[in-house]
């Protein structure tokens, strides 16, 4: 298993700047607002359906083009 929340950390605290949608079973509500307020931007509980994911990267890509 990745340790998300140091993964994530890294990642969103480059200068990078990039998008991060994460993919996971983990349901745990503490764990997700943790990702979140780490500078994730988006979460998406497994399994995923091809439209769900579809519209979250939509959804994520449309919130960097407006920033």
């Amino acid at each position: 298993e990745i340790p998300k929340r140091d993964w994530s950390s890294d990642v969103c605290s480059s200068d990078l700047a990039l998008p991060i949608l994460m993919l996971s079973s983990v349901r745990q509500a503490d764990t997700v607002r943790e990702l979140i307020a780490l500078g994730v931007s988006g979460y998406l509980l497994k399994p995923i359906r091809p439209d769900t994911f579809a519209a979250a990267v939509n959804t994520i890509l449309a919130a960097k083009a407006a920033a």
